[in-house]
């Protein structure tokens, strides 16, 4: 965690048919209410929902922030939508890869490389 708390900031914008989140600051217990109505805006939209989190802005993430992600792709993945993180900095990716929650996910370097498969 960084000296001063940065609440994380979460901004949805749509490209093509998915809904992209964008998080900025950190993803923990004090940025999971802003995280958990922006994805629930989006399941509630109807359909499947197809949701992209770009965390490239994102620069800590505890424990609290990965129970989040899990109640997030649960709920996106339980109304057989498409839960997609791209952007991953290193040292969030080492947080997943220790859980082995890199193996649930579907994680891809950007939203340009993901955008292009």
């Amino acid at each position: 965690m960084t000296g001063t708390a940065e609440i994380l900031r979460v901004d949805r914008r749509t490209v093509g048919l998915w809904s992209v989140l964008e998080l900025t600051g950190e993803l923990d217990v004090a940025g999971l209410p802003a995280l958990q109505q922006r994805v629930e805006e989006v399941c509630a939209a109807g359909g499947r929902p197809r949701l992209v989190l770009d965390m490239s802005a994102v620069s800590f993430m505890d424990s609290c922030g990965l129970g989040g992600l899990v109640r997030c792709w649960k709920r996106v993945t339980g109304m057989e939508g498409r839960f997609v993180l791209v952007g991953v900095r290193p040292r969030v990716a080492r947080v997943l890869e220790i859980t082995g929650m890199h193996r649930a996910f579907e994680i891809h370097g950007g939203l340009e490389e993901f955008a292009g498969s």
